[in-house]
Formats: C-alpha cells, sequence, structure tokens
C-alpha cells in the first residue's frame, strides 16, 4: 500500500482544534471540518461532522433523561410503590387483595415451591403488626416490593404512579420525535458541508467507483448502466430496444453492426452467480444469528440456575454482554468474507452490502436478549419449555420485576460496550505499533549478520525514535536530521498501524459508524425502560470524538484523502430503521411490560391496550412522517447558493457566446 506522510504542524494545528474545541457541545464550525476534508478526505470529515452533531443533539434526551433518573430513584419510586411503615393485619401473601393477589402474584412469579419458600422466608422476617422496614434484608425488601407491585394502587400511590407513568411515557414520545428529527436534520447539514466542501457533485464519482476486489467472469463487448444493469453490444445482440414492444426484436442494421463491432470491451459479471452467492449469504447470516439466539437462551437458563442457587444474577448479565462482544467479533470476519465472496462490482453496492449484513446479525445478537425480558419472559417464564426439562424455576415476572431486570442488563450492556469499546479502539493502534516493534526487535537478533550496520543508520532510528516521543534532540541529531529528514520520516510513520478498518479492506470510518449505530439503538429501542442511555451515551461520545481524533491523527497511518463520499451512506437507512422500530418497542415497554397498567389503570382490558398500541403506533408514524415532509432535505441558504452559481454559470456562458459572435462579425467585416 501507498504510504502517505503525515504533516506534523498540519496535524498539531488539527488535533489542537479536535481536543480543546467544544466538539459535541456546540455547533463544529465549517472551518474546522473544511480543514478535516482538505487533509483527511470525505469519509473521515462526514464521519466527525455526523459524530459532532449527533453528540452536540444528545444533550437534549441526555439531561431530561437524568431529570427523569433522579426523579424517579429519589422521588416517584418510593411512592408508588412503598413498602415502609406499612400496617399489617394479615401476612403478606394473604395481604394482597386475597385471591385475586395470589393470583396477581402468580401471574409474574409463578406459585412453584421457590416461591413458596421464598415467601415464607419473608413471613418469617415480619410480625404482625407495625413493621419497620429497617428490620428486612436487601432480598427480602425487594421480594416485598414485587408483591405490592401486584395490588391496585389507591391514592398517593396511584398518583404517583400516574405521574411516573406519564413523564417516562412522554420522554419516550419525545426521543422518537427527536431520532426523527436528528435524521433530518443531518440530511440538511450534509447538504451544507457539501457545499462549503464543493462537493455536491462528487456522488456520482462515488456511485460509478469499481470496487477494488471486483473479479471479471470474462471480457465482454456492452457497458453497465448508473443502476448496475449490463448493456450488451456483441455483434450478434438480438432484443428489444426501449420503446419497442417486447415482441418485437431488433436486429442491428449493417452500421449498427459496425459500430458495435468497434465497441470496446468490459469487465462482465455473472449476475445469476451474484444472486446465488447472495442467496447463501443470507442462509449464512440466518444460520448465525440462530447460533446467536442459541448462546443467549442458553445464557438464560445459566441465569435461572444462580437464582435457583442463590447467586446473583449480575454475573450472567456480565457473561452475556461478553458474549455479545464475541459473537460481533468473529461476525465481523465472516460479513466481510461472505461480501467479497459475492462478487460485487462497485464500491458502494459492496459497502451497503456490508453494511446490511452486519447490521442485521448485530441486531439479533445484541437485541434479542432484550426483546425477550420485555415481551416474552413475563408472558412465557419457561424460556420456550427449557426451563421446565432443566427442572428449573419459571422464569415469569411481573411487570416491575421485568423492568427492573431489563434496565439492569441494558445498564450493564452500555457500560460493558462503553468500557471495552474504547478501550479496543484507544489502545489498539498502541498495541499494534509495541508488536511490529516487537518482531522488528527479534528479527535483527535472530539475524546473523557479518557486517556491523552503520552507524548513521541506527541513529536515524534512534531519532525517529525520539520524534515519535517529542524529545529533544541533541546538536548532532538535529544536523543529522536535517540532512534526512524525509528518510526519518518515512521510517517514524512506515512503524504506525493502519486503522482498523482500512488493514481489513473497508472504508475508513466502517467500525466507528458501526459503533454508533448500534448505541443509537439502545437509545431509541429502550428509552422507555432506560431514560439514562442517552447520558450514557453523551458521555462516551465526548470521549470518543477526542479519542477518535487522537488515533486518526497521531496514532495511525495517514488516510489518502479522497472526496467520493456520500454522506454516511448506509447507515442512515439503518438508523431510519430503528427510529421505526423504535415507535413500537417503547409502545410495548410501556403498555405490556410494566405493571402500569394493572396497577394504576387497572379499568384497561387487554382490548383496550391493544387498541390503544395501534392508535398511538399509527399517531406516531404519521407524525414521523409529517416531520419528514415538513422538513426540506436542502436548506433554504444551499439552494440560493446553487441558484446563484448557476446563474453566474449561465452568464459567462452567455457573455462567451456575445464575445465569439462579436469577433466573428469582425472577421467577416475585415
Amino acid at each position: 500500500p501507498t504510504l502517505i506522510l503525515h504533516q506534523d504542524d498540519e496535524t498539531d494545528r488539527l488535533l489542537a482544534s479536535q481536543l480543546q474545541g467544544c466538539g459535541g457541545c456546540a455547533p463544529k464550525p465549517l472551518r474546522d471540518l473544511r480543514a478535516l476534508y482538505d487533509y483527511l478526505g470525505s469519509e473521515l470529515a462526514y464521519y466527525f461532522g455526523w459524530a459532532s452533531y449527533y453528540t452536540r443533539l444528545l444533550w437534549l434526551p441526555a439531561l431530561l433523561g437524568a431529570l427523569l433518573t433522579l426523579l424517579d430513584v429519589f422521588y416517584l419510586d418510593a411512592r408508588a410503590y412503598p413498602i415502609e411503615n406499612r400496617n399489617f393485619t394479615e401476612d403478606p401473601l394473604r395481604a394482597a387483595s386475597g385471591a385475586a393477589g395470589v393470583a396477581a402474584f402468580a401471574g409474574f412469579r409463578g406459585l412453584d415451591n421457590d416461591v413458596i419458600d421464598l415467601m415464607d422466608g419473608v413471613n418469617a422476617s415480619l410480625s404482625y403488626g407495625f413493621i419497620d422496614v429497617d428490620e428486612l434484608t436487601a432480598q427480602e425488601r425487594r421480594e416485598y416490593k414485587l408483591l405490592l407491585s401486584s395490588e391496585v394502587a389507591s391514592g398517593s400511590e396511584a398518583h404517583h404512579g400516574r405521574v411516573r407513568y406519564g413523564l417516562t411515557a412522554a420522554f419516550a414520545l419525545l426521543v422518537v420525535i427527536w431520532a426523527s428529527s436528528f435524521l433530518e436534520g443531518w440530511k440538511r447539514r450534509a447538504k451544507v458541508l457539501a457545499l462549503d466542501w464543493g462537493a455536491l457533485d462528487d456522488a456520482l464519482a462515488a456511485v460509478a467507483k469499481e470496487h477494488v476486489k471486483f473479479s471479471e467472469d470474462a471480457m465482454r463487448r456492452g457497458f453497465y448502466t448508473a443502476d448496475g444493469l449490463w448493456v450488451d453490444l456483441s455483434a450478434d445482440t438480438q432484443s428489444a430496444p426501449p420503446g419497442r414492444g417486447r415482441s418485437k426484436v431488433w436486429r442491428p442494421t449493417a452500421e449498427d453492426a459496425e459500430l458495435l463491432g468497434a465497441s470496446h470491451t468490459s469487465r462482465w459479471s455473472s449476475a445469476s452467480r451474484r444472486m446465488r452467492r447472495v442467496s447463501v449469504s443470507v442462509a449464512v447470516v440466518l444460520l448465525m444469528g440462530l447460533a446467536c439466539v442459541l448462546t443467549i437462551t442458553a445464557i438464560m437458563v445459566l441465569r435461572l440456575w444462580f437464582v435457583r442457587r442463590g447467586y446473583s444474577t449480575v454475573y450472567v448479565a456480565i457473561i452475556n454482554a461478553a458474549a455479545i462482544e464475541v459473537f460481533n467479533s468473529v461476525w465481523r470476519h465472516i460479513a466481510l468474507a461472505l461480501t467479497s465472496w459475492e462478487n460485487h462490482r462497485l464500491e458502494k453496492r459492496f459497502r451497503d452490502a456490508l453494511v446490511f449484513k452486519m447490521f442485521a446479525f448485530q441486531f439479533i445478537n445484541c437485541y434479542f436478549s432484550f426483546f425477550y425480558l420485555a415481551f416474552f419472559r413475563r408472558h412465557d417464564g419457561t424460556l420456550f419449555g427449557l426451563a421446565r426439562s432443566a427442572n428449573l424455576a419459571t422464569d415469569r415476572c411481573g411487570g416491575l420485576d421485568c423492568m427492573y431486570q431489563l434496565r439492569q442488563q441494558l445498564l450493564i450492556s452500555l457500560l460493558f460496550n462503553f468500557v471495552v469499546g474504547t478501550a479496543n479502539e484507544t489502545l489498539r493502534p498502541v498495541r499494534k505499533a509495541a508488536i511490529t516493534k516487537l518482531k522488528a526487535c527479534l528479527k535483527r537478533a535472530s539475524r546473523r549478520v557479518d557486517v556491523e550496520p552503520e552507524a548513521d543508520e541506527v541513529r536515524l532510528d534512534a531519532i525517529a525514535a525520539k520524534r515519535r516521543r517529542k524529545e529533544r534532540l541533541t546538536p548532532a541529531e538535529e544536523r543529522l536530521y536535517e540532512q534526512n529528514e524525509l528518510i526519518v520520516d518515512i521510517v517514524a510513520q512506515y512503524d504506525l498501524p493502519e486503522l482498523k478498518a482500512v488493514e481489513f479492506g473497508l472504508s475508513p470510518t466502517f467500525y466507528e459508524f458501526n459503533e454508533l449505530a448500534l448505541q443509537f439503538g439502545y437509545i431509541v429501542l429502550f428509552s422507555a425502560a432506560l431514560p439514562a442511555a442517552a447520558g450514557l451515551a453523551l458521555l462516551n461520545n465526548l470521549l470518543e470524538l477526542r479519542l477518535d481524533s487522537v488515533k486518526v491523527l497521531k496514532l495511525t497511518r495517514r488516510v489518502p484523502a479522497t472526496s467520493d463520499s456520500k454522506g454516511i451512506g448506509a447507515w442512515r437507512s439503518i438508523l431510519l430503521f430503528l427510529t421505526y422500530v423504535g415507535l413500537g418497542t417503547n409502545l410495548g415497554i410501556l403498555i405490556y411490560t410494566s405493571d402500569w397498567f394493572e396497577r394504576f389503570y387497572p379499568s384497561f382490558t387487554p382490548l383496550d391496550k391493544l387498541l390503544l398500541v395501534v392508535v398511538l403506533e399509527h399517531a406516531l408514524i404519521g407524525l414521523k412522517l409529517l416531520i419528514d415532509a415538513c422538513v426540506p432535505d436542502m436548506p433554504a441558504g444551499v439552494r440560493i447558493a446553487l441558484a446563484r452559481e448557476e446563474w453566474l454559470a449561465d452568464q459567462r456562458v452567455a457573455r462567451n457566446d456575445q464575445r465569439s459572435t462579436t469577433e466573428g462579425s469582425l472577421g467577416e467585416t475585415q
């Protein structure tokens, strides 16, 4: 690969603007993004522009989510589910409204032996009459609180519970509207950036660019259209041309045959063979998705085993998060191999296929366990029959318990992804550079040479190392560096590793976009269960933006600057898909997963809930489509600038035509 050297003065200036600026807090200045575009090219410049815009817009849901979380933890939760100083006239199991309470309790725990033993333990710790909750252990407090969640609330409890429910529903609605506004706002922002970079028309080059790994099946006379159709120009072509009926056969005339015979050959690949390979890839995606589901189901069975023996389920949540990361890492290599094997001709088609393939699997891998916790566990407590066959306790939960466990699993997964992902992406270049240096040292140590290396050669290596560490050079080293500046810079930068995506033959920003798209999914899909997700994402992104800047500008080789990228590409379709799915998941969490309707709105029947979901879902989809329709894709300022440029171009052409006509008239007169 071609080695393009970093310019130290330029990288220092760019890095200072990235680290010291307010990226993610205030709008990124166009001059800073233009400088990144000139130095790194359109792909990385679009990534930093998009990531900065996304992080800046996260402030609204992050602050509101943090306020809602604090209000819930320190005020609403204790008043909607009070357990302190309750006056009991009978044991807690009977206190839940007799038979109706027992039925409700069985609805989310199941009256098996484990529950009876557990409640006996709680009853043994409670005395009749006035109870001091401080006498209960943490486990007994939690189990008793879950028991109370099966009761229909009244009075102050009902009031605070409805306030809590209303605020959470309003926040989930806000996140859905925010996501739609964010996508529409980015479309406009991308047009502004493209106009400032003079790259509004460069998107055509990205569409027509061939993928470097494309392998032709044969050389044939013909060409591909812009939408990928092969036009055969062989001399024996017989087809129906546009505008003529399919029943008519076009037979080229003698003149047409002569033109066809003089046509150039192009690289051709079989479309049917590519479709067969795509079908195989889809089957592999489904098989990997099935393996992922089975693995996560096995982890859930392990959690039941932990519960049966009284162990903490936090360890199982950590195992689940680690399994997700392992599957994602393995699938990256499989997806890249499959997409290369499919033999896509165009660079854009290759990237889009890889993005969709990667995310199709990751959607299952990253979100399946959360969908099970949110929508299946409360109504099927046997893990699809596995818990019963393994002689384990049922996995059924109530609304409060399901929400607690869903929130806990989301929090652990987000923190795990943020910590592990950030550490891996940041330390990888350092680790790769250290391994490369170690290999070079071992190679030099094991190589037997008769002639000692030149002193200047050794000193150049030392100077390059000092330059990387920004250490002061001695006067002699300064003179030697001035004489061999280019060689020293090449030696210093050749040891730097490539970006991870570039090393694997992908676009430079592939893994960065992939990480943030998964993060966006956690926020949009499950905001009703974990309002603090946006705040965690904001903190991660404020750090990630700066670490990515250091990685791209200092810790890895310089990426060749190109101007053929069209915004964020297929990732916008992924984000749009997550926004639509988030409409349904948040409604389902609010209405079916939580216990809020049973406890605070008991008059709602299952049919009422279904009708409410349908009406609200259609209303939210209509609202999103309305936002899409009302917000123009191109800002007025960009349209005005384009119209001005077009008018000036027309005036220049008219002036040149007028000059040509005048000069021709003068020539004829003379």
